[in-house]
């Protein structure tokens, strides 16, 4: 599950990651700018993956597209009462009530969380690849001490789980994000519990 709201003074905010699984690794990079009334978040790694996401003040998503290799692979849009979801040329409705973020923002989504160890939270979220919505619980475990290679940093460590259906699906898999404790709460690593992960590298603004 892999992106962030925080409240910008520039125009825009640059973020590098190095990634992890088992014995691979890959970098990636994001940009997130601030148009004053929505948000693009931008993220391209270094395996011809790249994908546009637009967002409202909220971070709640309006409209995705995603390419491997310079070829459509995703695209969402918000049409009021849910998201239009294509895949590799299949679309299908994935009803929703309001907007949501999706699989690929919801990491820099919960930067707003209610940090406060023990606070918990439900929310949906969109999987392009089942066309419909799901429900997980966010809840944070407390503070750690997180080292990256851009520095250390005092973090808000939050666990993501499935709720009902949702959970049995992932077969309980858990997904841990840690957030900066200060400012805007940049996410400063990833990890879910199969191992696979990413943390932060380099950051530098526009």
């Amino acid at each position: 599950m892999i992106s962030f709201f925080i409240t910008f003074t520039t125009a825009a905010l640059h973020l590098e990651y190095t990634a992890y699984e088992k014995d691979t690794k890959a970098t990636f990079w994001v940009t997130i700018t601030d148009y004053g009334d929505s948000l693009e978040m931008r993220s391209v790694n270094d395996k011809g993956l790249e994908f546009t996401a637009i967002m409202d003040r909220n971070s709640r998503l309006l409209r995705l597209e995603k390419y491997q290799d310079g070829k459509e692979k995703t695209k969402e849009k918000w049409t009021g009462d849910g998201y239009q979801v294509r895949m590799w040329g299949t679309e299908r409705k994935a009803n929703a009530t309001k907007p949501a973020a999706d699989r690929h923002t919801i990491a820099f989504f919960l930067a707003r969380f209610p940090f406060g160890e023990g606070v918990e939270r439900n929310y949906s979220l969109l999987v392009p690849e089942l066309f419909s919505m799901v429900e997980v619980n966010v809840k944070c475990l407390g503070k750690e001490t997180v080292s990256t290679p851009a520095g250390d940093f005092s973090a808000w460590k939050l666990q993501m789980k499935g709720r009902g259906l949702t959970n049995l699906m992932l077969m309980g898999k858990r997904f841990y994000l840690w957030y900066a404790e200060e400012g805007d709460h940049l996410l400063v690593k990833y990890e879910d519990s199969d191992g696979r992960g990413f943390s932060l590298s380099k950051k530098w603004e526009d």
